[in-house]
């Protein structure tokens, strides 16, 4: 790919716009895509919100019948009629109620000493000290629960707690606080008819319990036992805000606990009042057990609570025990020996369900586990006036109410919709890229890929090549550039053939100008010229003559420019060449044998006879030369002068046909030449010296 990018025009473009297209096309995808999850995200955060402030009207109508179980059937047939929301409700600590039970553990599992208790209905210790107590399943009971001879276990631990039981004094005031708060919790359910119940089996269960007495703000007696051995004094000190107190009558000790008008009792008797009665037990110490008689105090009493239906009183008594100081443990226990409820166990409250009740504003989150997508409404349930009656006022919100919304679906839909929208869109996009490209080729590519294979014609030296494109834009007016180029290359090519190829040079090489400054060269000049040209003119048609001279000084040039020699200038018949370099001796000596031998072999290619044959000498000799332009402004010559160049001239005048005459200089220079002998001859007096100049002829050595 990479090689096709860097080779083809066509490819580049097609890239970049493919490249450009594309870019946009994810640009606007992305975007409509994102509007597109926005708005259906939206739709599904409304619809959550309808459904969870739907479920919660519910959920808060029933709850405000104060009937747990209608509660949990309504969850349940929810959860059933919408398939995809899951329901849970939170407490104002964050503990999850009403929620679904845990499958029961196999038998195994099953605490031993808890199975036991189930099994046998009556009272155990397990072995590290912590007692149990059956909650048995009476008539009641059934209504609520399944038949059998237990309805759960209530597990108490003593090690730990802050209130010994060893002592009398702290049994009693454990057994007067498990009485008390079981009396609070049984009047919250508004069941006051099963106060005489209450009473009765706790005062059977535990016979340290002689009497009770409930009195009202104006401390009459308007629940239990009239008669009490109690002063007006001691009443009206238990009908104000204070510590509980005990008096002892006849070896009975009568605790009195002020009852005060706490949040959770407002919703019946209202703020105005700071108390609404006080409570007096009899307690006779000497008749029960301390630990045993106080924990079964405790299990008759939550008994008794859970006779209300409302299991959250229930939790509520046993956080009361907790608190309390009673006990160190301090758990509940189902038929099918699941844990129901741990009084000492910290509650973890889910973040958003928090952030639900912090700020009393829905929480609307979105989850993503795997492949699976769903929506939590979280709405804050608010404690309002009529849910003061059970709740109190200790709180401004009484919990949370969390539906989840499975969204997979949706999600799924939202995806398939947007890739049909992308797979729309790209083949839109494939068209229009399509559509580019043609036009792309027709009016760049193929005007490009003709400029361009000119200007290969061109680089091979066709110069007659001429660029049509049929266009005024850039890669037009491109062309018609390309075009007065070529025409300027033929002029120039044209007048090269008139000058030498150092004067070519000479004016390329500088700034536009020809300078007319000399320099002094090393270099060696050759002299060529036809022998008996005159008088084979004279026989001869003009256009003849110059046809010869052509192909003659022709098949010469081509030999002077293989040796790497400049064509200086021809004079007539006579052709003047120069060499430079390294071993310029060298190559102009053996440039001359091959000079004699070309025009030889041009004489047998055109069959001309001995009378008929054209013969050269020539001159050789190397030095000194001045070399640069020479003329005038109107017309200049770019060659050399000197001593040197008219020796070579005047060695040209004594060779005789066929005859190649150097210098001593030039032998000396050009040294050894394969197949080559230079024989010394004659010295000779030339025109300018004095003294007779030593020359040399080249001859070529037989090969055996």
């Amino acid at each position: 790919m990479v090689t096709l990018v860097r080779r083809y025009l066509v490819v580049k473009v097609a890239l970049i716009v493919l490249v450009a297209v594309v870019l946009g096309f994810s640009i606007s995808a992305v975007v409509s895509a994102r509007m597109q999850i926005k708005t259906m995200d939206r739709l599904h955060r409304n619809g959550a919100s309808l459904l969870a402030k739907g479920i919660a009207a519910g959920v808060r109508n029933a709850m405000l019948t104060g009937n747990g179980i209608a509660v949990r059937e309504l969850l349940a047939d929810t959860k059933q009629r919408i398939k995809h929301a899951d329901v849970k409700i939170f407490t104002h600590e964050g503990e999850e109620v009403f929620g679904p039970r845990k499958a029961a553990p196999p038998p195994s599992e099953i605490d031993p000493t808890v199975k036991k208790t189930l099994e046998q209905a009556k009272f155990h210790m397990d072995p590290d000290g912590r007692s149990l107590y059956p909650l048995k399943n009476e008539k009641r009971c059934v209504s609520c629960h399944d038949e059998g001879a237990t309805r759960g276990v209530l597990r108490i631990q003593m090690e730990g707690a802050k209130v010994s039981l060893d002592g009398t004094p702290e049994a009693r005031h454990a057994l007067s606080s498990i009485t008390k708060e079981g009396f609070i919790q049984v009047m919250t359910a508004k069941q006051d008819d099963a106060l005489d119940d209450y009473f009765e089996q706790l005062a059977e269960r535990t016979p340290g319990l002689s009497a009770v007495a409930v009195y009202d703000t104006e401390g009459e007696v308007f629940f239990g036992d009239q008669e009490l051995p109690l002063t007006p004094e001691e009443v009206a000190r238990a009908l104000k805000p204070g510590e509980p107190f005990e008096v002892m009558r006849d070896d009975v000790y009568y605790r009195l606990y002020p009852l005060e008008n706490e949040p959770r009792c407002q919703g019946c008797h209202g703020p105005e009042e700071p108390m609404r009665g006080a409570i007096a037990l009899g307690l006779v110490p000497d008749d029960f057990e301390h630990c045993h008689t106080v924990f079964q105090a405790a299990a008759t009493s939550l008994g008794h609570v859970m006779m209300s239906g409302l299991g959250r009183l229930g939790v509520g008594f046993l956080n009361e025990v907790a608190e309390s100081g009673v006990a160190a443990g301090l758990t509940l226990h189902d038929p099918q020996g699941r844990l129901v409820h741990d009084a000492f166990a910290e509650p973890e409250v889910p973040e958003q369900v928090q952030a639900a009740m912090t700020t009393q504003q829905p929480v609307i989150h979105t989850v993503v586990e795997g492949p699976k997508e769903s929506m939590v409404f979280i709405d804050p349930m608010l404690n309002e006036q009529q849910c003061q009656t059970c709740h109190g006022t200790d709180n401004e919100v009484r919990g949370a109410i969390s539906v989840t919304l499975n969204t997979s679906e949706a999600a799924r839909e939202r995806e398939a919709l947007t890739e049909q929208s992308i797979l729309y869109a790209s083949g839109t996009v494939f068209l229009v890229v399509l559509l580019l490209v043609f036009w792309l080729r027709m009016t760049v590519i193929l005007p490009v890929r003709a400029i361009g294979s000119a200007a290969d014609q061109i680089g091979d030296g066709d110069l007659d090549v001429r660029v049509s494109i049929g266009s005024d834009d850039e890669v037009g007016r491109l062309a018609d550039r390309i075009n007065d180029m070529v025409a300027g290359l033929r002029q120039k090519l044209e007048l090269s053939k008139f000058v030498s190829r150092a004067t070519v040079d000479q004016v390329e090489s500088s700034d536009g100008a020809v300078h007319r400054e000399g320099e002094r060269r090393q270099l060696t000049v050759l002299f060529s010229d036809i022998r008996g040209f005159t008088a084979f003119s004279e026989t001869r048609e003009p256009e003849e003559v110059v046809a010869m001279l052509n192909s003659y000084l022709q098949v010469q040039s081509e030999v002077v420019i293989a040796h790497g020699g400049d064509i200086d200038k021809f004079v007539g018949d006579e052709l003047m060449a120069r060499f430079s370099g390294e071993d310029h001796a060298r190559r102009a000596t053996l440039a001359a044998v091959e000079m004699i031998e070309a025009v030889a072999s041009l004489n047998d290619e055109r069959g001309l006879t001995e009378d008929e044959r054209i013969h050269i000498g020539i001159g050789i000799n190397s030095g000194e030369v001045i070399l640069g332009a020479m003329g005038s402004e109107q017309r200049m010559d770019f060659t050399v002068i000197g001593d040197a160049v008219n020796l070579a001239a005047r060695l040209c005048s004594v060779a005789d046909r066929g005859e190649v005459i150097t210098s001593e200089r030039s032998r000396t220079l050009a040294g050894a030449l394969p197949r080559l002998t230079l024989v010394a001859r004659e010295p000779v007096q030339v025109k300018g010296k004095t003294d007779p100049i030593q020359i040399f002829e080249v001859l070529r050595r037989e090969t055996a």
